[in-house]
C-alpha cells in the first residue's frame, strides 16, 4: 500500500513538473519560437539545429542571460534556475518527440558569384570562434567555453592546450579571437594573442602568451 501512495506521489509530482515547465514556455517562449516549437519570430527548437551549443548548461545560459544581439531577454531576473532546469529538460523532451536530428553537412554552397565546395575540416569542438593558420599545418582554433585547440597537418589534437586563460562563457563572452604575432618564425617572437571576457574585470581583455608544444606561458 505505501508503495503504491508513493508512487503516486511521484507521477503526481512529475505532472505537475512537466506542467509547470509547459506553462513557462507558453508563457516566455512561445511568442518566438511558436505555440508548438516550430519556429516563427525566432529559430525552430525542435529542428535538431542549436546556434549557440546543444548542450543543457549551454541552453541554460542562452535562456539565463538572453542573446541580446538577436533580440532574446535574459531571464535571469524573471526565472529560478530550477524553472530554467525544468524548461531545459522540457525542450530536450519536445526535440526527442519530434524525431529531430542534426541535418548532415552540406557538400556544397551557392553564392552569387561562387559555387564553393564544402569538406569538413574538425569535428568535436565545443562552439569554435575564431581560428589562425600559422601556415597550411599549423592552425589555432578557439572554443568559446575557454579551450584553445592545436589543428596540426589536419589532425585536431585531443587535448586542449594547457596554461589557457579563465573565461566567463556567459552571452557572447568566452575565449574568443586569437592571432599569431607577426613575427612568430622569429626567434624568441613565438607569441600568440588572445581576446576574451575575464570573470573579474567583466570585460574584454586582450593578452599576449609565450607559445610552447601544446601549452601556453602568460
Amino acid at each position: 500500500m505505501k508503495k503504491q501512495i508513493l508512487f503516486f506521489i511521484l507521477l503526481a509530482a512529475s505532472s505537475a513538473f512537466g506542467q509547470s515547465a509547459e506553462s513557462l514556455y507558453q508563457q516566455h517562449c512561445s511568442h518566438c519560437h511558436g505555440v508548438k516549437f516550430q519556429g516563427g519570430n525566432a529559430q525552430s527548437l525542435v529542428d535538431g539545429i542549436w546556434q549557440f551549443g546543444d548542450s543543457a548548461g549551454h541552453i541554460s545560459r542562452n535562456i539565463k542571460f538572453g542573446i541580446t544581439h538577436l533580440g532574446m531577454p535574459a531571464y535571469e531576473k524573471s526565472l529560478t534556475d530550477p524553472q530554467i532546469k525544468s524548461l531545459v529538460n522540457y525542450l530536450f523532451e519536445a526535440e526527442k518527440q519530434a524525431g529531430a536530428a542534426t541535418p548532415p553537412s552540406p557538400t556544397s554552397l551557392q553564392t552569387q558569384d561562387y559555387d564553393i565546395d564544402v569538406e569538413i575540416w574538425a569535428e568535436g569542438l565545443d562552439i569554435p570562434w575564431n581560428l589562425a593558420f600559422l601556415d597550411d599545418k599549423l592552425a589555432l582554433i578557439t572554443e568559446r567555453p575557454g579551450r584553445l585547440r592545436i589543428m596540426r597537418n589536419g589532425t585536431l589534437n585531443p587535448k586542449p592546450v594547457e596554461g589557457s586563460p579563465s573565461v566567463v562563457a556567459e552571452g557572447q563572452g568566452g575565449l574568443l579571437a586569437v592571432a599569431f604575432d607577426p613575427d612568430y618564425r622569429e626567434k624568441g617572437n613565438q607569441w600568440i594573442y588572445l581576446a576574451f571576457s575575464h570573470g573579474l574585470e567583466k570585460k574584454a581583455v586582450f593578452n599576449r602568451w609565450k607559445s610552447k608544444p601544446d601549452r601556453l606561458e602568460y
